[in-house]
C-alpha cells in the first residue's frame, strides 16, 4: 500500500487510460454523426410502388438486415464492417454497387450511405422486407435501406450454386477489448 500522500501509479494509469479511451470515443462517435457537424435531412420513405432491385451485375440482392452499430453483443461494430463507406446525395443502387466493385457485400442505409464489406456481422439479422422503405436519394423508384437497416447484396462470386452461402464474422477485437478491461479490473 501506498504511504499517506502518494498515489497509486498502477490505478492512476488504469484510469487515465480508461478516461482517454472514454473521451475517443464519444469524440469518434460525434465526428460519425455528421463529416460537417450539420445534421442530415431524413431520407423519402419509398412510395408504394418503388421495388427492390433484385441483381446488377455481380451482386444479388440477399435481404434487409439490421445495423449493429448500437449493438453492445456486436462489439458497436456496424452491420458491413470492415470495408469501404461513401455516402451521396445521388445513390442508386447500381451506383452503391459499382462502388462495390467485387466486394462479397454491399449494402445500402438510410438512402444515401453505400457500406461494402468482406463479411456481415455474426450478430446482424435478416428481416423482413418491408423493414428497408427508404428511397434511393438518386432514384425514388429503388429501395435504399432505412434508419439502421441495410438493403444488402451479395457478390456473385461469394455465393454456392444451391443459393447464398452468407459469410458471417464475429467481432474479435471486441472479445479483446473485454478482455483488456476484464485485466485492469483483476
Amino acid at each position: 500500500m501506498a504511504p499517506p500522500g502518494h498515489r497509486n501509479s498502477g490505478v492512476s494509469s488504469i484510469v487515465s487510460l480508461l478516461l482517454h479511451l472514454l473521451i475517443l470515443s464519444i469524440i469518434g462517435h460525434v465526428e460519425a454523426q455528421s463529416a460537417s457537424g450539420t445534421p442530415l435531412p431524413a431520407p423519402t420513405k419509398a412510395a408504394s410502388s418503388a421495388t427492390v432491385v433484385q441483381s446488377i451485375a455481380a451482386y444479388i440482392y440477399i435481404g434487409c438486415y439490421n445495423e449493429t452499430t448500437g449493438d453492445d453483443a456486436a462489439g458497436n461494430v456496424r452491420a458491413l464492417a470492415g470495408g469501404n463507406m461513401t455516402a451521396s446525395s445521388s445513390l442508386t443502387v447500381a451506383s452503391c454497387l459499382t462502388f462495390c466493385g467485387s466486394s462479397a457485400y454491399a449494402g445500402i442505409e438510410y438512402g444515401r450511405e453505400c457500406w461494402c464489406a468482406p463479411y456481415i456481422n455474426a450478430n446482424s439479422q435478416k428481416l423482413s422486407d418491408a423493414d428497408c422503405t427508404d428511397a434511393c436519394e438518386g432514384d425514388g423508384t429503388e429501395i435504399c435501406g432505412d434508419a439502421l437497416r441495410l438493403t444488402v447484396y451479395q457478390h456473385k462470386s461469394t455465393t454456392t450454386s444451391g443459393g447464398t452461402a452468407l459469410g458471417f464474422q464475429g467481432v474479435g477485437y471486441a472479445v479483446v477489448g473485454l478482455g483488456l478491461l476484464g485485466v485492469v479490473f483483476w
